[in-house]
């Protein structure tokens, strides 16, 4: 095995062994480098473990790159993208790279094997490389207090900046790691290099756009058209700037040289003559990109002024942008058909629109009779039919279903998260258990005709994440979302913030929290967890860090809410027990669910301070629902959207205002109405993020909410008369979610991604996939 493999099972090595494998290693690069041969990518993938003995692979790689033009890279594995690895002079491109470069390299997967990271880390490789060149790595002894003095200094010796401060040779660092009086100074030394201020800022300039050239080359060379040949598949990974995930959706041109896709709310665009993805002009907000068949155009989905969906058609360059239908039920991602039809997800199942004009027409209707709740993920087929996903109540998995050009009935294909048709007659499925498969399918009799092929395995890929998403070109291109954040084992931290943006932490998590409510003494929290499969309610008392699990087979649940007393918590259910859920919290009985399912949303309830009267978010009815529990068999009622959606009702401390989230002026506002069925007034407060949690203080004077990167403030008068006052920024939510709730001593309670393992986004390119087909 990989020396990679060992690490990521045991994380950390003993330190014996950790100096046994340095030292064989460091004997490995003094025999090449007396011989003139610099190894210029060692990290642990390349260090082979053959009964334990440690075998260095793959000599000059960077420079059998240069002469191959890339198809010797993704042989090797090497990754552009995570530059773990890279000496200081490797990161700011220097011309001459010496065998001390190696050095520094073994030195930091030395430190790897100590401490379970390497010296530096970071969210992109832009970061990374920024570390590697301006900063000091932290002393192993920080994370490793037993490891020896010796082998402490010379791994401060053998990390330096500067080459002609480190070891002189591969040699002299093993001496170091084995010869106990070995002593240094304190790492840091770097502080005082000759190098002034200005030339440090040059090179990490330097270091980050050399770092963006080398990806751009080996990605403009992959996705240049005309360059597939037949022969052996091949991958290559392509690292997503920070500022340009994928949200959504994906698409390919049927030549494989143009990627179009959503994220960081706008669309992307990734041509083979430019250098990284390039914002289409004009698409702020927009989502749910897809490329026409024919290449030259792009649909997407854009919210109007009013607050309804369009989908909306331009070319792929820029240019004019028209009008294909306007439907306020348009959701998630949808597809093109080669008859030039747009076929999109509606909460009744499946429509399809002509491109050029005319009327639409139903493709699938929910089956009510096997709880189907969601027709989603449409894809075209040949000829007009569609592929898409069945989402049920009665079942932990999703299903791929088929419909023909016609419409009408539907075929349960398979199991699977996202599918998508390609050429030669395959689906192409990405599954629950991180698998992507090719599956012989004939597009007419929708039906399979032969086994699974595997193309892609051990992905994180589920539900809540868009990790497995699929683009698929004519000339045998597939581009997967192999990694990203948002997926449900990456941690999370909760963490206190006063008013002022002081911060603490509170309680690491351990897989992706997505809600949060604090009881009203402050004294537990209460919060939806997702995993691979489910999604949990988790009820943790912050004195003894006992905690309480609540789960519900076949079940999503999030969106918890304390009752005003804290005995009780509701929450929000979506699958086999739809709707909304109350638990009594002094009781061991299982959570009874509350009303007609019919009428749920999918957002967080607000309980009166009676605890009999329960409002939530219907999507379905387009509105706010007022269900009385106390009175059996209630008709919900509804209040109504005023020209837009609303959703996230909370009530005010005294039961007398209800604050939600509005789209009829086109953006999402914050508005107030009273409960009282007889007023129908609605005041404005301000624009708000779509994401955020909306919460009022304890004493009901002010609304709280983001917007963009603040926490906003909004003063709340009711006598004599209901006023709202101007949005206040209170502090930045830099680096936190925008969902939170507020503590009875006024701090905020809020969810923040671990910034040290959240992982970039990326994109991996399957080259030839039709060649592990069956002969």
């Amino acid at each position: 095995e990989t020396l990679r493999t060992k690490l990521d099972r045991e994380k950390q090595l003993s330190i014996a062994e950790s100096v046994r494998i340095a030292t064989a290693v460091a004997d490995a690069l003094d025999y090449a480098h007396r011989h003139g041969v610099i190894h210029r990518d060692i990290k642990p993938e390349n260090i082979l473990l053959h009964e334990g003995r440690p075998m260095v692979a793959d000599f000059g790689i960077a420079l059998a790159v240069s002469a191959a033009a890339g198809g010797r890279m993704t042989e090797t594995g090497l990754s552009l993208g995570t530059p773990h690895y890279m000496s200081p002079e490797q990161a700011t491109a220097e011309k001459e790279i010496s065998a001390r470069s190696d050095i520094y390299s073994l030195a930091s997967v030395l430190y790897e094997m100590l401490t379970g990271n390497p010296p530096h880390t970071g969210a992109s490789a832009q970061q990374i490389i920024m570390k590697i060149i301006t900063e000091s790595p932290e002393s192993v002894t920080k994370y490793r207090k037993s490891t020896p003095a010796n082998v402490a200094a010379a791994l401060e010796k053998a990390l330096e900046k500067l080459p002609a401060d480190r070891f002189e040779n591969a040699k002299a660092f093993a001496d170091a790691l084995v010869n106990p009086g070995f002593t240094r100074g304190t790492i840091g030394s770097t502080a005082q290099l000759p190098l002034s201020d200005r030339r440090w800022k040059l090179r990490a300039a330097v270091a980050s756009a050399v770092a963006l050239l080398l990806a751009a080359i080996v990605i403009a060379q992959a996705m240049r058209p005309g360059t597939i040949e037949s022969g052996t598949p091949w991958q290559v990974r392509m690292v997503l700037p920070d500022s340009a995930p994928v949200g959504e959706n994906l698409s390919l041109s049927p030549d494989g040289a143009t990627l179009v896709y959503d994220g960081g709310g706008r669309l992307w665009k990734r041509r083979a003559d430019g250098a990284m993805p390039v914002a289409i002009a004009g698409t702020e907000g927009d989502e749910y990109a897809t490329i026409s068949p024919d290449g030259r155009r792009v649909a997407f989905m854009r919210s109007t002024a009013t607050g309804t969906s369009q989908i909306v058609v331009m070319p792929v360059d820029g240019g004019e942008v028209k009008t294909v239908v306007t439907d306020p039920g348009i959701g998630s991602s949808f597809g093109w058909t080669d008859n030039d039809h747009v076929v999109y997800s509606t909460v009744t199942g499946l429509t399809r629109a002509p491109v050029t004009g005319g009327d639409v027409q139903r493709m699938t209707t929910l089956d009510t009779s096997a709880y189907e709740v969601l027709h989603v993920n449409a894809a075209g087929l040949p000829g007009g039919g569609a592929i898409f996903t069945i989402a049920s109540r009665n079942s932990d998995s999703s299903y791929i279903g088929a419909v023909g050009p016609e419409g009408g009935t539907t075929r349960r294909i398979t199991l699977g998260l996202f599918a998508i048709f390609s050429q030669p007659g395959h689906l192409i499925v990405t599954r629950s258990d991180g698998s992507i498969v090719a599956i012989p399918f004939d597009e007419k009799q929708l039906r399979i005709t032969g086994s699974p092929v595997s193309l892609v395995s051990g992905l994180r890929a589920g539900g809540f994440t868009t990790v497995g998403r699929t683009a698929a070109s004519a000339n045998g291109r597939l581009v997967f979302v192999s990694n990203g954040w948002g997926q449900a084992n990456d941690p999370t931290d909760v963490v206190w913030v006063t008013r002022a943006g002081a911060r603490t932490a509170e309680d690491p998590g351990r897989t992706l929290m997505r809600s949060l409510a604090l009881s009203p003494d402050g004294r537990r929290v209460a919060a939806g967890f997702a995993s691979d499969a489910s999604e949990e309610i988790r009820i943790r008392e912050f004195a003894t860090g006992a905690v309480r699990r609540i789960a519900i087979a076949g079940t999503l649940l999030r969106d918890p809410v304390f009752s005003r007393d804290g005995r009780q918590l509701l929450f929000m259910g979506l699958g086999a027990s739809h709707g909304v859920h109350r638990l009594d919290l002094n009781s061991a009985a299982p959570p009874v669910r509350l009303g007609n399912s019919e009428f749920t949303g999918m957002a967080q309830p607000a309980v009166d301070p009676s605890g009999e009267v329960v409002y939530y978010w219907s999507a379905k009815l387009n509105g706010v629902v007022r269900y009385d529990i106390a009175v059996s068999k209630t008709t919900p009622v509804v209040v109504p959207a005023t020209g837009g959606r609303i959703s996230r009702p909370q009530l005010s401390p005294d039961g007398r205002w209800l604050a939600f989230f509005s789209t009829a002026s086109g953006k999402t506002m914050v508005r107030v109405r009273s409960t009282d069925s007889t007023r129908s007034e609605e005041w404005s407060a301000s624009s708000a993020d779509q994401r955020s949690s909306l919460r009022w203080s304890r004493g009901g004077d002010e609304l709280f909410f983001v917007d963009r990167d603040s926490m906003l403030s909004v003063r709340v008068t009711t006598t004599p008369s209901f006023t709202l006052g101007d949005p206040r920024a209170l502090f930045s939510t830099a680096r936190l979610t925008a969902v939170f709730d507020v503590g009875p001593d006024g701090r905020f309670l809020m969810i923040r991604p671990r910034p040290d393992t959240r992982p970039p986004t990326e994109l991996t390119m399957f080259e030839r996939w039709t060649a592990l087909l069956p002969k």
